[in-house]
């Protein structure tokens, strides 16, 4: 089970354009990826992936690289993120994520 993408709509930084969309791209990676490990079935150690995703989802920290960085960096709000996340991980659905941002050439 993956996670697909849901509705993310950015802000473009003009001053960083493209570096600002492949940082945002990365982050949104990083949502997924934790998705996934909250849901994960398979591997050398699912449990502990499980149990890792669900710490850094529900960790109160601001630190760069924190849930809640993360989630201020791509303009989610960390409560709803969170809940929808967590709830549809707990019934076995695959959280989706659509994904869009708009189009920055490069100067």
């Amino acid at each position: 089970m993956s996670a697909s993408l849901q509705y993310f709509d950015f802000p473009v930084d003009r001053d960083r354009g493209v570096e600002a969309i492949a940082e945002r791209e990365l982050w949104t990676s990083v949502v997924l990826q934790a998705i996934n490990d909250l849901t994960a079935t398979k591997g050398p150690n699912p449990q502990a992936m499980q149990e890792a995703a669900q710490r850094w989802f529900e960790s109160t920290s601001e630190e760069p690289r924190a849930f809640l960085w993360v989630c201020n960096l791509l303009n989610l709000a960390p409560d709803a993120a969170l809940k929808r996340i967590l709830h549809d991980s707990q019934i076995g659905k695959t959280a989706c994520f659509v994904y869009r941002v708009p189009r920055v050439h490069a100067p």
